[in-house]
This record gives C-alpha cells, structure tokens and sequence, in this order.
C-alpha cells in the first residue's frame, strides 16, 4: 500500500472558456474553503477566454495561490491535463466552473479518500436551473427518466461506482492514468478516466457527504449540443475500449436506433408513429409521477428529458462511423 499523506496538499483544477459569469464565484468558493488554506492552491487553465475571464482571475485578489495558465487546446480534458502538469498539490481536485461549492467541500474531499483508500472519490451534484429551461433539465436529473442509474444525481448511500462526475484523486495516480484521454472532446473524459482506472484494478468511489450544486445547460440548444457531445464521447469509448463503461447509455442510443429503423424498413413504418407516441406517453407519465414541483414543470421535465435522450442517441450514431475510421487510421 502507498503511504499517503494524512494532510495533503490540495490543488483545484478550473478549466474554462468564456466563463465571466461564473469566474469569480469560483474562486469565492475557493477561497473559503475550510481546508487549510496553506496547503489549498487552485489552477485555472484558460482555453483563450475574450469575454474577460482572463482579466478577472488575474485581478482577483485572493488569500490562496491562483494561478492562471494557457489551454491552447482549448478543450475540456486538454486544460485539465495542463492545470495538472502546474499542479502542485498531493490531491487534483476537479472543479466545473458551472456549479456551486460549500465550503467543507475540498475538506470532505480529502477525508473521503483517507478512509476509504479509494483512488478516485467524488459526490452528489444537486442540479438547480437557472432558467426555465435549465429548470425543466433540472427536474429531468432529479429523476431516473434523465440520469438512468447514475448515482451522482440521485443516489444517498455511499460506495463504488463505475464514474463520478468532476472527481477527485491523488496526482501520482493521475499521472500513472496519463491523464485524460484528450481525444475525448467534447465531453467524456471523466468517464473514460475512471473506466481506465477501474480497468487497472483501481476503485471509483461515491460519497454523497460530498455534495454540489450544478447549474444545468439555460438554452434548448445548449443541452442538445451537450448531450449529443455525451453520446460522441461514448462512441468514441466503445470503439477505443470495446466495450461501454456502464449499461446506461444502451437506453438512448436504443431508443435513436429504433425509431430510425423503424422509418427506415418499409413492413416497419407503420408501427412508427404507435412506437413514438408510447415513448412520449411513457416519459410524460414518469416525469408527472415522479420529478418535484408543479405540473408545467413537470411536463416540461419530461420535454427536456426527451431532448437529452435524443440528442444522446444521435450523437452516438452521427459519431460511430468517424471514430471507427479514426481508431482504424491510428492501429
């Protein structure tokens, strides 16, 4: 067993791209951390932000070490990989600029990988839209409709996953992984990273005293381009590992593949509109039965629902044949 340090140090990983509107409230929450601010640094690897994000961590006073670095990839897994090469501390902690941290966060970050000797820790995200449509999305996460059995978004019992959503490890671990797959892009890096790790012999572990609040996409477009970058990234996993890392994504790219199939064979067109409506009914009816709130919500769960199980599916067969051909070009 590796003897670790009972009091590490802690570096904060911030990846962004035009974030303005939440820069600062990161390096707030940062800041009042109740870890030892001593032994807490934060990096913050900018992709070549022109909205002023750049200006605004390097004016920002602060009474931890914030430092800014150059993302020229500008991708998501690339800036983690660069702020993790900067990165000074025992633990990464990965930071979404999209979210809200309490302060105990990083605290309970550290406890959960000293007692449990976990090699990647990570919490519950509490979704909360700041729109209506970021509401809608929201009430969607609240529910198995949205997130299937993804325990991060639903989940109270601790224990091993087979992901966790922006996770925390020790640095020597991250570089024995080689980092995040930076062709995972636009999302999916996290998943890939613990199915690597999982794949060694590692443990992936979920403690839902670990908690956050996440501020889900504000535009109809915004979560279609999401999720169909989530059905990219796991394409891009079954065709570089051969197999999916969890059952979760079968139900959409299922569901994509049935209605074109259906559209696409002539003794099946007809079945296509009675498959379509039992869909719509079946989520209509779950989301009324089961996501909090009022009945617009509700309803407006199930339409935000539908859009990321869409776009998850469609994402996944638009990509599958590129990344075949780009996995075949680099054998």
């Amino acid at each position: 067993m590796i003897d670790r340090p009972t009091d590490p140090s802690v570096s904060i990983l911030v990846p962004t791209l035009d974030e303005i509107d939440h820069i600062d409230d990161i390096l707030r929450a940062a800041e009042s951390q109740s870890y030892d601010r001593g032994r807490l640094e934060v990096i913050v690897a900018d992709g070549g932000s022109t909205d002023g994000t750049r200006a605004a961590v390097d004016r920002y006073e602060s009474n931890i070490e914030v430092r800014l670095v150059d993302n020229p990839e500008r991708h998501q897994s690339a800036g983690l990989n660069v702020a993790a090469e900067f990165a000074e501390g025992d633990v990464l902690v990965r930071w979404d600029a999209h979210a809200d941290y309490p302060s105990d966060y990083v605290e309970r970050v550290v406890d959960a990988l000293l007692a449990t000797g976990a090699d990647l820790v990570g919490g519950r995200w509490d979704p909360v839209g700041l729109t209506r449509v970021g509401d809608w999305v929201a009430g969607a996460m609240q529910s198995r409709i949205g997130v299937g059995n993804a325990r991060f978004a639903i989940d109270s019992v601790a224990g091993q996953v087979d992901s966790v959503m922006c996770g925390a490890l020790w640095r020597d671990t991250f570089g024995e992984l080689g980092g995040f797959d930076t062709t995972m892009r636009p999302a999916g890096e996290d998943a890939d990273l613990s199915f690597r790790l999982r794949k060694r012999g590692g443990v992936v572990w979920f403690d839902p005293a670990i908690n956050a609040v996440y501020h889900p996409r504000s535009s109809v477009a915004g979560v279609i381009r999401q999720y169909s970058g989530y059905g990219d990234a796991k394409a891009h996993m079954l065709t570089r590992h051969g197999v999916f890392p969890s059952l979760r994504p079968l139900a959409p790219v299922g569901l994509v593949a049935a209605f074109v199939g259906s559209a696409a064979v002539p003794s099946a067109r007809r079945w296509l509109p009675q498959l379509v409506l039992a869909y719509v009914g079946a989520v209509l009816g779950i989301s009324i039965a089961r996501v909090p709130g009022s009945i617009a919500r509700r309803l407006g769960a199930g339409f935000a629902a539908m859009t990321m199980h869409v776009s998850y599916g469609v994402g996944f067969w638009l990509a599958t044949p590129k990344r075949i051909v780009n996995r075949l070009r680099t054998r």
